[in-house]
């Protein structure tokens, strides 16, 4: 279930990145053009301000790493398009066995979600979230994260293992950047 170095070590270059999304909200009123960043002006915005922002910028910022390092990574997501809205990324290691990269749950260290790898459990696992143990259950072209947690709540995040186009995962982005709750502006 754990992670290969090869993965690990780019993902780790996010360590002190939060997933944040002051910086959609400030970044709307800066510009009246596209609103989704590209890696570039996210670095710089980095450098500059120590600004990062949602799991739309990171999952792009982390594809762009992976792809520069030579790993096989892909954006996966639920609810695009909507408030609901959430992307991670896929990265494969060598033997092409796939890891849920989620930054915009950067506690979560990344995961095997290959249910026919000899590895893969559905067990509940520790050392993959601080105080809560994790259960990776495998669907047929879906993996859903269970969170349990010591005062006996539970999450879940639900993905669908498809990769997403480029095309749909940039446009899903771009109507993330322009959904901006009002409550965000009244406190600007």
């Amino acid at each position: 279930m754990l992670v290969p170095n090869e993965i690990l070590s780019i993902w780790e270059k996010f360590n002190t990145f939060p997933m944040e999304t002051l910086t959609k909200a400030w970044f709307y009123r800066k510009t009246d053009g596209k609103k989704q960043r590209d890696v570039s002006l996210m670095k710089e915005h980095h450098e500059r301000y120590g600004i990062t922002g949602n799991c739309f910028d990171l999952a792009i910022w982390l594809l762009h790493e992976f792809e520069k390092e030579g790993i096989e990574a892909y954006p996966i997501g639920h609810d695009l398009g909507t408030t609901e809205a959430h992307v991670a990324v896929i990265a494969k290691n060598e033997d092409g066995r796939r890891y849920l990269c989620d930054l915009g749950d950067q506690w979560l260290i990344p995961v095997l979600v290959d249910a026919d790898h000899p590895s893969f459990t559905s067990e509940r696992l520790t050392g993959f979230f601080p105080a809560a143990e994790i259960e990776v259950q495998p669907h047929q072209d879906a993996v859903t994260i269970l969170y349990h947690r010591p005062n006996g709540k539970m999450s879940r995040q639900k993905f669908d293992l498809a990769p997403l186009e480029f095309s749909t995962f940039w446009k899903a982005a771009e109507i993330s950047q322009n959904t901006i709750k009002k409550v965000a502006f009244a406190r600007m």
